[in-house]
């Protein structure tokens, strides 16, 4: 993938609005007014930031909070746990409080 193509992609969605629901990506591409694509984002980890396979990780503060995407998709980082439920349980967590301090400090800087 390159900038070239991701820029087209988003041109065409623009486009079609009633057909491209959003993006998997790694920062929010809703860069117009009127853009309300949804974002979402594989290779969040907790406490990982890569492994043996070339996988690079980022947390979900930095997906959510400063990339501005809206849902993180998370693998190894749950079904590698001991307890599954909890862990997942704590992505979700983390990822909603990002969230609302990401809406938090847009509403202030509207003000």
């Amino acid at each position: 993938m390159t900038g070239a193509y991701t820029e087209q992609c988003v041109v065409e969605a623009r486009k079609n609005p009633e057909f491209v629901m959003g993006f998997i990506a790694q920062r929010s591409l809703n860069e117009k007014p009127g853009d309300n694509f949804i974002t979402m984002t594989p290779g969040v980890q907790i406490g990982a930031t890569g492994d043996g396979l070339g996988q690079q990780y980022n947390t979900p503060e930095k997906v959510i909070g400063e990339a501005g995407t809206d849902i993180i998709i998370v693998g190894r980082g749950v079904y590698g746990a001991q307890d599954k439920r909890a862990k997942a349980e704590e992505y979700r967590i983390r990822a909603w409080k990002a969230y609302e301090e990401r809406i938090a400090s847009a509403t202030k800087a509207t003000r």
